[in-house]
């Protein structure tokens, strides 16, 4: 079983697709927010510094995310990452 979820980035929209682990876990608001900050490529202290909590708790909530979502650490993460256009864009041909 897969779960998916819509980040909307800087570079636009990402479909994420991941297997879960625990199925009916739903990512926190706090974790889809670090989710997309690892997909756009911050390090855990850019991510602290720009949630305003220390790089530990950081690193705390990635390895909650981890777990959630059957990943076994940040490139395996950003690897299952899977880009789609979002709603709206036409695919390219």
């Amino acid at each position: 079983m897969t779960r998916a979820w819509t980040l909307d980035l800087p570079e636009g929209l990402l479909v994420v697709e991941l297997p879960a682990a625990a199925p009916s876990e739903d990512l926190t608001e706090v974790e889809q927010e670090i989710l997309e900050r690892v997909v756009s490529g911050d390090s855990d202290a850019e991510i602290a510094a720009r949630r305003g909590t220390s790089v530990r708790t950081v690193s705390n909530q990635l390895a909650a995310l981890y777990r959630k979502l059957g990943v076994r650490g940040r490139s395996e993460l950003v690897a299952a990452v899977v880009a789609r256009p979002g709603e709206g864009e036409s695919e390219p041909e």
